[in-house]
């Protein structure tokens, strides 16, 4: 669901990066761009794991 997803991506965002990207988090990172719902995947496409 949207609400969910969202939440999702915003505790992932925010503690992957504090964690220092360990396995659990980058798969739910990966999960949530390609979930199914459009504006969760595009949240999550915009989350990164290094600095370009």
């Amino acid at each position: 669901d949207l609400a969910g997803g969202l939440f999702a991506c915003a505790l992932t965002a925010r503690h992957g990066p504090r964690a220092g990207w360990p396995g659990p988090w980058r798969v739910l990172l990966r999960a949530l761009r390609a979930h199914p719902v459009p504006d969760v995947a595009f949240t999550a496409r915009g989350v990164m794991t290094s600095r370009e």
